[in-house]
């Protein structure tokens, strides 16, 4: 992301030796004419034509100067170069020096030129005492295909921090930084932001208030409220984020947010780990998976991983531990579940449950396939199990060791296959009354429902049962040994809502394509006036 083009500030200090000086050294001046010039109470030199003096390693050029021997300052003018040994150069219009406090300035279309490294602005400063120098009134740095601009600039070596502020903006190859504040540390090579900061490419939007990003370990870390839009439409948001574009991984925290247009997925949570483009996420803590579709699936565990499979040809979400779902009318709970997309699969293990308005389904495991978004029809295996209230009281059961069952378009429960070992006691209502039930085991069954109720029932391989009255019905047949009935760990809304909203970070800053200089002979103050 940001590896690329900050190292070369670094020379920016190589650059702003060219005017270092030596504490109290004299100053040898230089020029084809020279004469005594008047400052009142003493007197000074005026020099003109080819004025020069060194100092330090340094020459400094200019085509008129006046210098104050009782203040050591020299004023120069016209042509104004300052030329350090190892070839960087410093040009302007005015330069201001003061030899007791060490002081130079350069002024009017300053240009620092350092190999590939190009700086221009108004003015450009720098202490030989301290070796701090900065410039201001708008600057423009160029190395290479590396641009940037500021209104003003600072570099301390005794700390190794470059320091840009005011409508900073950085643009390489690869991206465009836009911020107020960009630091830079030299000897880490750590960039550091400290104010809202927005990082445009051709694909993705990133958007943070603070951090720092290891250029050498393309590693960065950002707080106080961390954005990523992608242009295929994804979204991730958090308070923290941890980036580490080496090995294509990172982490975020804190109010993490995914979104995924382009697969109707959003995911919560209060951690996540992601993958190089987000084909892989995994949240952690109150996680939350909600498909966007219409009759959506809404889906809280301990955790949820979504990702794709090798050829990225289908998506898979899995819940794992305190699974809890949601999806139109049925609810159910587990400890694993995979959604497998591409054929509209949901796989419960680890003691799976399902519910609709009136009926309990349950067994090792359950499989359920969807139809336009709704569950229509699956199986459980082994240790099944379908119970239906009738009343408040009376509980229609059906068991065996695997069950197909099929749902209608209102998703409830139309038909179901008992194979092996089945076993059932259905209650007999007339006129909404419930006032009889009928034990059977047989080895297969079938039963047809209407509106949650048992409406025909066919028995194969020698059924044996018993009809009684309701009134008869002995105490071991009121129920089978599998009967459960715990409506009150059935799921609702509430319990599976998100935590929290998410909190973006809105772009402040319009997008900008370039601010590489135009191919005319405009002046480099154009960019200030955009």
């Amino acid at each position: 992301m940001m590896h690329k083009g900050l190292y070369f500030y670094v020379i920016l200090l190589c650059s702003l030796l060219a005017i270092n000086q030596t504490s109290g050294q004299a100053i040898n001046l230089k020029a084809k004419r020279m004469k005594s010039l008047d400052f009142g109470d003493h007197k000074g030199q005026l020099l003109t034509g080819d004025v020069s003096f060194e100092q330090g390693g340094s020459r400094v050029f200019c085509d008129r100067a006046e210098y104050d021997p009782l203040s050591e300052t020299l004023k120069g003018a016209g042509n104004v170069r300052i030329v350090n040994t190892d070839g960087a150069t410093v040009t302007g219009m005015i330069l201001h020096y003061n030899n007791r406090q060490q002081q130079a300035r350069v002024e009017g279309n300053v240009i620092l030129k350092d190999g590939s490294l190009t700086l221009k602005a108004p003015w450009l400063e720098y202490n030989t005492q301290t070796k701090v120098g900065w410039y201001g009134g708008g600057g423009f740095i160029q190395d290479k295909e590396t641009f940037l601009k500021s209104r003003r600039g600072r570099y301390d070596p005794n700390i190794k921090k470059l320091f840009f502020r005011g409508n900073v903006i950085l643009e390489t190859e690869d991206y465009i930084i836009q911020t107020d504040t960009l630091i830079y540390e030299t000897s880490s090579k750590t960039a550091i932001f400290n104010d809202y900061t927005q990082i445009n490419t051709e694909e993705e939007q990133i958007i943070l208030n603070e951090g720092y990003y290891k250029t050498e370990q393309k590693q960065g870390y950002f707080t106080s409220g961390f954005t990523y839009l992608a242009k295929n439409k994804r979204i991730l948001c958090a308070d923290t984020a941890f980036l580490d574009e080496q090995n294509k991984t990172g982490t975020a925290r804190g109010r993490v947010w995914l979104y995924d247009s382009s697969e109707n997925w959003m995911l919560y949570g209060d951690k996540g780990a992601y993958r190089k483009e987000l084909n892989y996420a995994e949240m952690f803590g109150n996680a939350l998976a909600i498909n966007t579709e219409k009759d959506s699936i809404w889906l809280r565990a301990d955790s949820i991983i979504t990702e794709k499979d090798a050829t990225k040809s289908f998506n898979m979400t899995r819940g794992i531990g305190s699974v809890k779902m949601m999806q139109g009318s049925t609810r159910a709970t587990a400890e694993k579940l995979t959604h497998f997309e591409r054929d509209s699969n949901i796989q419960l293990r680890g003691k799976p449950v399902i519910w609709d308005s009136l009926s309990r389904m349950s067994g090792d495991s359950i499989d359920i396939f969807l139809e336009n978004n709704k569950i229509r029809f699956g199986s459980m295996f082994p240790n099944a199990l379908i119970v239906n209230k009738e009343s408040p009281n009376y509980f229609s059961q059906i068991q065996g060791d695997s069950v197909y069952y099929s749902l209608d378009s209102n998703q409830k429960i139309d038909l179901s296959w008992v194979y092996r070992n089945g076993k059932s006691i259905y209650y007999i209502s007339e006129n909404n009354e419930v006032n009889a039930a009928f034990w059977v085991s047989c080895a297969n069954m079938k039963f047809q429902f209407v509106n949650n109720k048992i409406d025909r029932v066919h028995f194969y391989e020698k059924p044996r049962g018993t009809l009684y009255p309701i009134d008869q019905i002995p105490e071991d047949k009121k129920q089978l040994e599998r009967f459960i009935w715990d409506e009150e760990n059935k799921p609702n809304r509430n319990s599976l809502k998100p935590a929290f909203e998410p909190q973006f970070l809105i772009a402040r800053y319009p997008k900008i394509k370039s601010i590489r200089p135009e191919p005319t002979t405009k002046s480099f103050f154009w960019f200030l006036k955009k």
